[in-house]
């Protein structure tokens, strides 16, 4: 009897906690928009903003066109990242330059935050704000970091041109990424967080042998929520290589 209470109970265990793993990855997929590999998700750390509901709160849309790819068309192992292609449109920019990384994004943050209400651009003409907001990293074949931008994008919204020479209108083309979203706070964020998110995404690229599929020299970090909004989602971001 009791043999038959202590297999009973071992059957039991492991079926609760198979089913709370799967649903531990499912809860992950929808919210991250990608498989998690096993053993991966943290349950002490919360989940990322699903992007649907960022991209459209309030019944209009504030990120880029986009359609979800799924990797498994490509490999059936894949997990740990998204596939997401980007439809082109409309950016503001500046570079980030200084010593101090972090003085050097607030002032990014603020040239381009002058021209989003108007203050520094010809029409003066107050813009919404939009998501996500992106920093590029470049670097050289040795991967020594060369120069980094911050991008607020702008959507169809009427854009005069800056009246400030350091920010630019750039009209960007279609591109395909491979993503790893968070949840976290930019300004919480050191440099040791974001490489080591690189990192776990280069891992799970790598892993999955899509690793040669992406273009060199350039890493993208990306903000889709604020301090103020409850549910946080940043990610980091890497560009598949262009096919002839």
């Amino acid at each position: 009897m009791k043999l038959i209470f202590l297999l009973s109970l071992v059957l039991f265990t492991i079926t609760v906690g198979s089913a709370t793993n799967e649903d531990d990855g499912d809860a992950f997929k929808q919210a991250a928009g990608y498989t998690a590999c096993p053993d991966s998700v943290d349950d002490s750390k919360p989940l990322p903003e699903c992007v649907s509901n960022i991209c459209n709160r309030d019944g209009k849309s504030r990120c880029p066109g986009a359609e979800d790819l799924n990797p498994k068309k490509s490999n059936s192992t894949a997990c740990g990242y998204g596939m997401r292609k980007i439809e082109g449109g409309k950016w503001v920019g500046t570079e980030i330059s200084g010593r101090k990384s972090n003085i050097a994004k607030i002032r990014a943050f603020g040239r381009l935050n002058f021209y989003m209400n108007g203050r520094e651009s010809a029409g003066k003409n107050r813009l919404d704000y939009m998501v996500p907001t992106i920093t590029k990293h470049h670097f050289d074949k040795d991967g020594n970091k060369t120069g980094a931008s911050m991008h607020f994008y702008l959507g169809d919204q009427e854009a005069t041109d800056p009246t400030n020479d350091a920010v630019t209108i750039e009209e960007w083309g279609e591109e395909v990424v491979y993503y790893r979203a968070f949840s976290g706070e930019v300004l919480k964020m050191s440099v040791d967080d974001w490489k080591k998110e690189f990192k776990t995404l280069k891992d799970a690229l790598e892993s999955s042998g899509e690793a040669e599929n992406v273009e060199s020299g350039l890493g993208i970090a990306a903000a889709f929520t604020s301090r103020k909004d409850p549910k946080k989602r940043l990610e980091v971001m890497v560009l598949q290589k262009k096919t002839d």
